[in-house]
């Protein structure tokens, strides 16, 4: 924890002073002292509160490699969007060997910008904590949807000891977030670790697939 707020202060002389030109309003500064500095993300004036979880119902797979289509499941039904899995692996072109990122993000985009929102890739949170808390606080404190993230599912700390085929990607679902604690709450698709687990931001940014990251969603 000391070391997680330690972070944040060293990011706060660049954070207040301006972001997307705009400067950081004097009441936020009570944000650093939490330990993050909440900051509108680029194109949004809103400020997300500093912690929030979304009211969700965990789905697992129903099939093996059927992570994309669960998290799909989730993630659409905080935009109000009921599909069963099924119909989004067929959409999605999911096979044996899993789903493609194209696959999913176009099937997903379907879904969503009717509704006026897009997914794009962020890969930009790998390794940067800061960055990911920052995305997730935007998505799911200001615009209250859940997005999914691209892992290594032996990097999950419930996943510890455990081995894993080589280069086995994986989705869990963001839905929750601390930025005080620095930790975010996920739902993890897959039987028998997964379901709900806390984890922290920092743990979290460290677990991304190469040349991956998450799913941010924006207004259109």
């Amino acid at each position: 924890m000391k070391q997680w707020i330690m972070k944040c202060t060293a990011a706060l002389a660049v954070s207040m002073a301006f972001t997307a030109g705009a400067q950081v309003a004097p009441q936020n500064l009570a944000h650093a002292a939490a330990g993050f500095v909440a900051v509108p993300q680029a194109g949004s004036a809103a400020i997300p509160p500093l912690a929030h979880t979304l009211p969700f119902k965990g789905q697992y797979m129903i099939k093996r490699n059927h992570c994309a289509p669960a998290a799909a499941q989730m993630i659409l039904s905080t935009f109000g969007i009921k599909v069963d899995q099924a119909t989004l692996a067929k959409k999605m072109g999911t096979t044996t060997s899993g789903t493609s990122w194209e696959g999913s993000m176009n099937t997903l985009n379907a879904y969503v910008k009717p509704r006026g929102y897009k997914f794009t890739l962020a890969t930009d949170v790998t390794k940067r904590p800061l960055t990911l808390m920052s995305r997730l606080s935007h998505d799911i404190g200001v615009l209250r949807r859940a997005t999914d993230l691209a892992v290594w599912p032996e990097k999950l700390p419930w996943n510890k000891g455990k081995e894993f085929p080589g280069n086995t990607g994986h989705l869990i679902v963001a839905y929750g977030y601390n930025s005080v604690k620095g930790t975010v709450t996920i739902f993890d698709p897959s039987k028998p670790t997964g379901g709900r687990h806390t984890i922290a931001v920092t743990t979290l940014a460290g677990a991304f697939q190469t040349g991956f990251g998450m799913r941010d969603i924006s207004r259109l």
